[in-house]
């Protein structure tokens, strides 16, 4: 992992959720119960910072972090002005822009070893 990637990660561990079962149901599900807006918000951002975590970690991620220059920057789980839906979108929108990145490292490594071949050939 790049120290850059690492920083990214640690700052937005703080939201997460501890892994505590005390206040789940039967069946694994999370008791919602009587929440009031602040309790709303809290876990809609927890959701949210977890999301962009969990694609932090992954080994794409990792890569196109230590390989790009200007890797596709995250959506902020901190913003309230996204809706449930334009939350989804951007995120969807930085997955495709983090596997396009991936492409054309794969693209350029491909591109270098032929190269690499042409010339000692």
């Amino acid at each position: 992992m790049t120290k850059r990637h690492l920083v990214c990660v640690e700052s937005l561990n703080q939201y997460t959720r501890p892994r505590d079962s005390s206040k789940r149901a039967a069946g694994g599900h999370v008791m919602v119960g009587e929440e009031g807006p602040e309790e709303r918000h809290l876990r809609r951002v927890v959701k949210r910072v977890e999301g962009v975590t969990a694609l932090m970690r992954t080994t794409a991620y990792i890569v196109v972090m230590s390989r790009c220059a200007e890797a596709p920057i995250p959506p902020d789980p901190l913003d309230e002005t996204l809706s449930k839906r334009a939350w989804e979108r951007s995120m969807m929108r930085w997955r495709a822009a983090l596997r396009e990145a991936l492409r054309r490292i794969h693209d350029e490594d491909v591109t270098q070893t032929l190269v690499k071949v042409e010339r000692s050939g």
